[in-house]
């Protein structure tokens, strides 16, 4: 079988629905290995995809600055 390739967006748009419904049903949702989608999660949260995935793996309000 030959070896799938997936744009930028389409990796930050399933690990967004990923965070939404959770890795497993995402991925079956969008009949992808579980495997490679929680590869994109965890490179959204070390930040080794490009930034939208980023920041659509980071929780609301982390890594900005309050000044407090």
């Amino acid at each position: 079988m030959a070896q799938r390739s997936y744009t930028a967006e389409y990796r930050a748009n399933a690990v967004a629905l990923a965070k939404e419904m959770g890795g497993s049903a995402a991925a079956r949702q969008l009949k992808i290995p579980a495997d490679t989608l929680y590869t994109w999660i965890s490179r959204a949260k070390n930040g080794d995809l490009p930034m939208s995935a980023k920041e659509i793996a980071e929780p609301s309000g982390e890594g900005q600055g309050t000044g407090a």
